[in-house]
């Protein structure tokens, strides 16, 4: 896909992540004649030792027309740290831009370390964005959770907790 000769409004564009769980092993792949398996960063943060159990995926979607493409994934053991994430996150927002689409949101579910990453980028109900910069360039991007995910909590909450409004108290299931 070229982000760079689409119509400017067709560039306009979302970055989604998400982490999922992956059966642990190693492998051995005689063509590269290297073991896989392990939590690997790419050229960016680099690999480990550590087994990985975690597959991180970033994927980009139209914001104003219908195209979605996986840009990268990354393998880590557990969930990936908050510090780590802020630097891939920054790093695929950046190489949107270089490839010529327009970041305007990132999204993603309420893992804690998704919690931690919108909070390193000052993050919040006032301030729903960060300023990325890019080329001399600012762009605003907005952070948005995966309303999905939001309804589970939303509903897992109902299920957990009793809620009160005024005097009257709606009981848990």
């Amino acid at each position: 896909m070229k982000l760079s000769r689409m119509k400017e409004n067709d560039r306009l564009c979302v970055v989604t992540f998400d982490e999922m769980s992956l059966k642990v092993g190693l492998h051995y792949d005689a063509s590269k004649d290297c073991i896989s398996g392990f939590e690997d960063f790419g050229k960016f943060l680099g690999k480990t030792r550590k087994i990985a159990d975690q597959a991180l995926v970033f994927m980009v979607r139209g914001l104003m027309s219908k195209w979605k493409q996986p840009i990268g994934y990354f393998l880590s053991n557990s969930i990936t740290k908050a510090d780590i994430l802020h630097s891939l996150m920054l790093n695929t927002v950046a190489r949107v831009f270089e490839s010529g689409g327009v970041v305007k949101a990132i999204v993603c579910d309420q893992s804690s370390s998704n919690r931690a990453l919108y909070s390193n980028l000052e993050v919040g109900p006032n301030k729903p964005y960060f300023v990325f910069r890019h080329e001399s360039r600012s762009h605003i991007v907005y952070c948005f959770f995966d309303p999905p995910h939001l309804l589970k909590s939303l509903r897992n909450n109902f299920v957990k907790y009793n809620i009160e409004i005024d005097d009257a108290t709606i009981k848990s299931l």
